[in-house]
């Protein structure tokens, strides 16, 4: 009987120096890893900012790019709010109006009048808007 208590309690000594020491090597390890985790925090969130003031500045230099084309399209009203979408099939059409009368230049003999050179462009899609585009010489 103390034979099987001395063995016992050399496993039960054995068990608790092991379990002692896997629970510093835990503890080690979460220690280490803390200052880690913190500076990729850091480091995750200082690379998120920046990437947010990069999208921001792009975005800014969009909606200017956007400001400057509705600028070049002519006889829209100042007060007409327009969309991107609608900026830039205006623009197209205008485009397509200059590329008309460019080829219209280069192959008539006689000058034709100012009718011909016109173009009427709904700003609007429910057509409550129109601007007359009219060829300059």
């Amino acid at each position: 009987m103390v034979w099987i208590n001395i063995v016992q309690s050399f496993y039960l000594h054995q068990a608790n120096a092991l379990s002692s020491a896997m629970d510093e090597r835990k503890k080690s390890l979460q220690e280490s890893q803390k200052p880690r985790l913190k500076s990729q925090r850091k480091s995750t969130h200082s690379r998120r900012m920046s990437a947010n003031q990069k999208e921001r500045r792009r975005t800014q230099n969009i909606n200017i790019a956007f400001a400057e084309l509705r600028r070049c399209i002519p006889n829209v009203p100042q007060d007409t709010k327009l969309s991107k979408i609608r900026t830039l099939r205006l623009a197209t059409s205008y485009i397509g109006y200059l590329q008309e009368v460019l080829q219209a230049e280069t192959h008539r003999d006689a000058p034709s009048p100012i009718s011909k050179n016109t173009r009427t462009v709904n700003l609007h899609s429910s057509g409550n808007y129109k601007a007359t585009i009219f060829a300059v010489k």
